[in-house]
C-alpha cells in the first residue's frame, strides 16, 4: 500500500474444557470406566475344628475384610497441562508439517516450477468485473477490504486471496491496538471466508505515515510482537491446522523487524515475513531492480519464507518520481516486473510476489503503478506479469 494513497475505508489444538471428567478419562488414560477392578467373589466360610473335651471357643466375629484402596483417579484439570507440555515441545514441528500437508505450495524451500511461488497483484475495489478481468493474468490477489463478498468474487474466478489486515491505522502506534479484539475480529473474517490463503498482520507497522512518530521505536516493535503472538494463539485455537498463513511485517529494511523477531517467544507465531522492496529514487538500475537486498536479509535473519506483497514501477513519465520509485515507460515497467518475479522465484525462499498494483490509482498523476490504466486498458505490464506467472518468455519486455 503506497504511502501517498489515501485509504477509503481455531484438528483444534487450543484446549477446550471437556463437558465432563469422563472425557478426560477416555482421552488420557486409555478408557476409564466405572465398576469393579478386582474380584468381587467371596470365599466359602469353613466350620472351626474343636478337640475332645475342649470347650468350643466362642466364634470370633470375623474382621471385616479390608477393601483394597482404589487407585486415585487423576484430576481432570491435569490433562490440559499434559497437553500444553506436549504442545510446547511439538507445536513448531506440527505447524511446519501442517503447512506442508494442507498447502504445500505455500512453503517454498527450493527453486521449482512457476506454481511453487505465488505470483499475484494488489487489487480490489473496482467492482464485480475486476475478478474475471484479472483471472487470465494471475491466480493470486492481495485484498485489504476484509469484505467476504469481494473475497468470494475473486475466488469464484479462481483466485486465491492474501488478506492485508492493515489496521486500523493509528498515530499512536501498534500499542494502541487492543490485541485481543483485533485477533477476535480476524477470526470472524476467516470464519466468514475460511479459504483465505494468507493474512498479513498490519500494513507497514513501522511506518510513521500510518503509525505515528514512534512507529520505528523498540516499544512499537515489541507491541507488534505481542500482537502477532495473540493473533497466532486465537487463530490456531479456532482453526487448528486448517488456517491461513500468518505473515509478519519485517518491512523497510531497517532493524525494526529484528526487534519484534527477537521479542517473539515462539517463532512459529508467523509462517512468513513480509517486505515491500521498492527500488527507490536513486540510481536507475537500483530502482529498476527493486531492493533485493532487503528480501535477502529478511530471509537470512528469520529463516522464514519471504512474501513480497508490494513492489511496483509507475508509468507516469511526465511526472516526478514517487516516494518509492522513478517513473518508467511501459516497456521498462514490463521488463522490471518480469525480471523481479524471475529473480524472486530463483531464490527458492520467496513465497510470493504481489505487484503493486492492478489499476492505476489516478489519472494523469504520479501514482500510475497499475498494469492497467485507470480506465481499464491493459498496459504491457499486464502481459509481462502473466508471462512471468506462467514461467514463459516475455514478449513485451524490449
Amino acid at each position: 500500500m503506497k504511502r501517498f494513497v489515501i485509504l477509503l475505508s481455531s484438528l483444534v489444538l487450543g484446549i477446550v474444557a471437556p463437558a465432563s471428567a469422563e472425557w478426560w478419562h477416555d482421552e488420557w488414560h486409555g478408557g476409564w470406566h466405572e465398576g469393579c477392578y478386582w474380584s468381587c467373589q467371596h470365599q466359602e466360610e469353613l466350620a472351626p475344628v474343636v478337640s475332645p473335651g475342649e470347650e468350643p471357643k466362642p466364634e470370633e466375629e470375623p474382621k471385616p475384610e479390608e477393601e483394597p484402596k482404589p487407585e486415585e483417579a487423576p484430576q481432570p484439570e491435569e490433562a490440559p497441562l499434559l497437553e500444553a507440555a506436549n504442545e510446547e515441545q511439538e507445536e513448531e514441528a506440527e505447524e511446519a508439517q501442517a503447512a506442508q500437508e494442507q498447502q504445500p505450495q505455500r512453503r517454498v524451500r527450493s527453486a521449482g516450477p512457476p506454481s511453487g511461488m505465488w505470483v499475484g497483484v494488489n487489487g480490489g475495489g473496482w467492482g464485480p468485473s475486476e475478478p474475471p478481468e484479472m483471472a487470465p493474468m494471475v491466480k493470486y490477489v492481495r485484498l485489504e477490504s476484509g469484505n467476504a463478498a469481494e473475497f468470494d468474487g475473486f475466488q469464484a474466478s479462481g483466485s486465491q486471496v492474501d488478506y492485508d489486515d492493515w489496521g486500523p491505522y493509528s498515530p499512536h502506534g501498534v500499542g494502541s491496538i487492543n490485541a485481543t479484539e483485533y485477533a477476535e475480529r480476524l477470526v470472524r473474517v476467516i470464519e466468514a471466508d475460511p479459504s483465505i490463503a494468507s493474512v498479513e498482520i498490519l500494513n507497514e507497522p513501522d511506518g510513521s505515515w500510518f503509525w505515528g512518530a514512534g512507529a520505528s521505536s523498540k516499544a512499537n516493535a515489541e507491541a507488534y510482537a505481542r500482537l502477532l503472538e495473540t493473533v497466532h494463539k486465537k487463530v490456531r485455537a479456532r482453526f487448528g491446522r486448517k488456517r491461513p498463513l500468518l505473515l509478519g511485517a519485517f518491512e523497510e529494511g531497517s532493524t525494526w523487524g529484528d526487534v519484534w523477531w527477537n521479542a517473539l517467544a515462539k517463532k512459529n507465531a508467523v509462517d512468513g515475513v513480509v517486505v515491500h522492496p521498492y527500488g527507490g529514487t536513486g540510481s536507475r538500475s537500483q530502482s529498476a531492480s527493486g531492493n533485493r537486498a532487503q528480501v535477502e536479509r529478511a530471509h537470512a535473519y528469520t529463516g522464514k519464507p519471504v512474501y513480497v506483497t508490494e513492489i511496483g514501477w509507475p508509468t507516469a513519465t511526465g511526472f516526478a518520481p514517487t516516494g518509492d520509485s522513478l517513473q518508467w515507460p511501459q516497456t521498462e515497467q514490463a521488463a522490471n516486473i518480469y525480471s523481479f518475479v524471475n529473480w524472486a522465484r530463483s531464490t527458492g525462499y520467496v513465497g510470493g510476489v504481489f505487484i503493486y498494483e492492478y489499476h492505476d490509482a489516478e489519472v494523469n498523476g504520479p501514482a500510475e503503478y497499475g498494469v492497467v490504466t485507470h480506465a481499464g486498458k491493459k498496459k504491457l505490464g499486464w502481459t509481462a506479469l502473466k508471462q512471468a506467472a506462467e514461467g514463459v518468455a516475455c514478449t513485451v519486455c524490449s
